[in-house]
C-alpha cells in the first residue's frame, strides 16, 4: 500500500499504529491454542514433558499421529523412509548387505502382567484388554542387597545422571545391540515406547524391561527378565546384518538364520552389581496374545509350559537343558514374516530366549541344528520371510 505524501503526519502515526495493532491481533490468535475448534491441545505440561523442542503444530501433527496409531493398532508412519524402503534391492539371495543410517524403528510391546489378578489394556500390537492369574504361591526371589560390582557399573552410573531410570546394560553377540536398559515407570511397560533417553519424543525409542523385574545380582533376579526394543528397518523378508540403519533391536533378527544363530548364541547382561551371560536356548516368532513370555515371576507349572512352547516354537533345537530353575532373559521386537488374507499381523513378535550361565557354560557354544518339527504360531496366517 502506498500512502499519500500529503497525508497529515498525525493520521500517518495513527495509521501505522492501528496497522500494527491489527497485524499483532492477528499474529496471537494464529498462536493461540485453540481447543474449541479441535486445533490444539491443552495438557501443556504434557506436551512440553512428550514433545520439548518441537513448535506448536509439529506438536500438534504428532499427537494426532500418536492416536490413529494406537486407535489403530499400528505404528508410527514416516512415508519418506518407507518409500526408499521399499524401493531398496531387497535380493533374498543377497543376505547379509550394508546400507546408510536411518533412524526409523517399528515398537514392540506386549501386555505385562505382575504375580497376582491383573487386567491390562491392549497396547501397541494387541488389542482390547485380558486377565491372568497367577498364583501368588509362585517361587519368589531373594531381595538380599548385593554386595558385589559389575564391569559396567561405571557406565550404568554416567547414563543415570542422565536419567534415573537406566538400570543395566544389555549386549548380544555379533550385534551392534549395546545399550543401557531402562526401567519403565509407574508401572507401564508403555512409558518408552517412543521416548528416548531424554524423555523426549524419539521414534527410535531406549531399550526398556518389564516393569516387574529386579536388577540385582543373579540371585535376585526373578525368574524372567524381559526386555524390549524396537526395530523399523530389519523387518520383513531378508534378515540383514551389520547395517548402520538397523539400530536397538533391528539386529536381533538375523537370529533366525542358521548359520547366524550357529555363531552367536550369547547375550550379556549386566547390572550395577554383576556381569552374567546368558545361553540362547529358543529363537521364534509367537503370536503375542497366545504366549505370555513377559510376566516376571510364574507358577513352576507356567514357567515349565512357557520353557517347553518357546522350544517347540523354536527355529533351532540349542543342545543345552532348561529347567524351571534357571533364570531366563527374553527379548522382544516385532517382525512383519506373517499375512493372512493380504494384511500384516500386528499381533506378530520376534522373540529370543536364553538362560543364565556360569563357568565354562558361560564360554563355550553349544550344537545348534535346524528345528525340523517348529511349531507354527496359531492364526498367523503365511510366512513371507522366508
Amino acid at each position: 500500500m502506498e500512502l499519500s505524501h500529503n497525508m497529515n503526519p498525525k493520521r500517518h502515526t495513527r495509521f501505522y499504529k492501528k496497522t500494527l495493532s491489527l497485524l499483532l491481533a492477528l499474529a496471537i490468535t494464529a498462536s493461540i491454542p485453540t481447543t474449541a475448534f479441535g486445533l490444539y491441545y491443552d495438557d501443556e505440561e504434557e506436551d512440553e514433558e512428550d514433545y520439548g523442542g518441537y513448535s506448536l503444530r509439529e506438536r500438534m501433527e504428532l499427537r494426532k499421529e500418536e492416536e490413529e496409531r494406537r486407535a489403530n493398532g499400528e505404528y508410527w508412519d514416516d512415508e519418506e523412509y518407507w518409500d526408499d524402503y521399499w524401493s531398496e534391492d531387497l535380493n533374498p539371495d543377497e543376505e547379509y548387505s550394508g546400507a546408510a543410517v536411518s533412524t526409523s524403528q517399528k515398537a514392540t510391546v506386549s501386555t505385562s502382567k505382575k504375580a497376582s489378578t491383573v487386567t491390562t489394556a491392549g497396547t501397541a500390537g494387541t488389542s482390547g484388554s485380558k486377565s491372568i492369574t497367577v498364583n501368588n504361591n509362585a517361587k519368589k526371589t531373594s531381595s538380599k542387597t548385593p554386595t558385589t560390582v559389575s564391569n559396567m557399573a561405571a557406565s550404568i552410573k554416567n547414563y543415570q545422571a542422565k536419567n534415573s531410570d537406566v538400570k543395566a546394560w544389555l549386549k548380544v553377540s555379533g550385534t551392534n545391540i549395546n545399550y543401557p536398559v531402562l526401567k519403565s515407570p509407574n508401572g507401564s511397560n508403555t512409558y518408552y515406547e517412543a521416548k528416548g533417553l531424554d524423555k523426549k519424543y524419539s521414534k527410535d525409542g531406549v531399550i526398556w524391561a518389564d516393569y516387574g523385574v529386579n536388577f540385582g545380582d543373579s540371585s535376585t533376579l526373578t525368574q524372567n527378565t524381559c526386555i524390549f526394543g524396537h526395530n523399523w528397518t530389519n523387518s520383513w523378508r531378508t534378515a540383514y546384518v551389520n547395517r548402520a540403519k538397523d539400530v536397538m533391536f533391528a539386529q536381533l533378527v538375523p537370529l533366525k538364520k542358521l548359520d547366524f544363530a550357529q555363531k552367536n548364541q550369547k547375550i550379556y547382561y549386566s547390572t550395577e552389581y554383576e556381569d552374567m551371560t546368558f545361553q540362547i536356548f529358543a529363537v521364534f516368532i509367537c503370536n503375542a496374545n497366545d504366549l505370555d513370555y513377559v510376566p516376571s515371576t510364574y507358577t513352576t507349572k507356567q514357567f515349565s509350559n512357557l520353557i517347553a512352547e518357546a522350544r517347540s516354537l523354536s527355529f533351532f533345537d540349542y543342545d543345552t537343558t532348561v529347567t524351571t530353575s534357571d533364570k531366563l532373559i527374553t527379548l522382544s521386537t516385532c517382525i512383519d514374516a506373517y499375512y493372512k488374507n493380504g494384511v500384516r499381523q500386528t499381533n506378530q513378535r520376534f522373540v529370543v530366549m536364553g538362560k543364565l550361565v556360569k563357568g565354562t557354560d558361560a564360554t563355550k557354544d553349544v550344537t545348534v541344528t535346524k528345528n525340523t518339527d517348529a511349531k507354527t504360531p496359531t492364526g498367523m496366517g503365511t510366512r513371507k520371510d522366508k
